[in-house]
């Protein structure tokens, strides 16, 4: 009988490190399955905050901000796309005197609908270009009126675009509204519905078309937030 019961205690042992070793090597072979798909498709990372491109608070159109991510590695000729445009957004604003709000006005700018830190120029919106440093979509204006970035914007509302110049360093990111706002051309947040309907040449949007900031500090000067760059 002792003999026995010790064979049938090490079959069980058996049996249970079998187990141990298959369940190891099927959470192994998982991991390599998301691993695979992880790169085979751009991924996203969603943050929530507050819309700045309402009228007012009454407008609701609490915003999350989508950034596009990428299977991109940091390669020398990525780096070196990325620092050529951070290096030519700063030689244009200084080139072009975009110092200032009354700057920007000057040039064709003005402030996107309910948000004063944002100000687009129109033709170059519809221009067809992107990541011309000569003409963005956007100049960033901070509180105190001083131009501090610019911001680029996709020539069309599709979000499956090829990635920015210097990706992964530089990466899309677009916004999606709790409620339609109006966008000029489908591109440019113009206005609120009325009774449901935007004005000609404007379209009904849940959905901002992709974008990508380039700021003048060179402490994360292709950062997706704002608010390190606020002052």
């Amino acid at each position: 009988m002792r003999a026995s019961s010790a064979v049938r205690t090490a079959i069980r042992r058996i049996r249970l490190a079998a187990a141990a070793v298959c369940v190891l090597a099927l959470a192994s072979a998982c991991a390599d399955d998301g691993r695979d798909a992880a790169s085979a498709a751009p991924s996203t990372t969603t943050t929530a905050a507050p819309a700045t491109n309402t009228d007012d608070k009454e407008a609701g159109a609490l915003q999350n901000t989508i950034e596009i991510e990428t299977d991109d590695r940091i390669t020398a000729a990525a780096a070196a796309d990325a620092e050529s445009l951070r290096v030519g957004v700063t030689e244009s604003v200084a080139r072009n005197g975009w110092a200032s709000r009354s700057d920007a006005e000057a040039s064709g700018f003005r402030p996107m609908f309910g948000d004063e830190a944002h100000w687009v120029h129109p033709d170059h919106v519809t221009d067809g270009a992107s990541f011309d440093v000569e003409r963005p979509e956007f100049l960033v204006i901070d509180d105190a009126g001083d131009v501090i970035g610019v911001m680029f914007l996709a020539s069309s509302p599709d979000l499956d675009q090829d990635p920015p110049p210097g990706s992964p360093l530089l990466k899309w990111h677009y916004h999606q509204w709790e409620r339609e706002l109006c966008l000029e051309a489908g591109l440019v947040v113009a206005a609120l519905p009325v009774d449901g309907v935007c004005a000609e040449g404007s379209t009904a949007a849940t959905t901002s078309p992709l974008m990508a900031h380039v700021w003048l500090s060179t402490v994360d000067p292709f950062a997706t937030a704002m608010d390190a760059h606020q002052h």
